[in-house]
């Protein structure tokens, strides 16, 4: 799964993810990757529109989000 996540941070893609937070309750993000380490992740949250630190082991599923073309 890292692998998304690089390739991601690499494009400047927006990627859908699943995460669990503290609480073990599942929300759906929109996030941009900034920087990524082995046990934490540094992205940019559309939900919480504000940049957030989150742990590995709490991504649930990512996946790039299409990428629009102009009308």
């Amino acid at each position: 799964m890292k692998g998304v996540f690089l390739r991601a941070m690499e494009s400047k893609q927006k990627l859908t993810i699943m995460y669990m937070n503290g609480n073990n309750e599942i929300t759906q993000r929109e996030v941009k990757v900034l920087k990524m380490n082995d046990e934490y992740l540094l992205v940019y949250c559309y939900f919480r529109k504000a940049v957030r630190t989150m742990k590995w082991d709490h991504i649930l599923s990512a996946e790039p989000r299409p990428i629009r073309m102009g009308a």
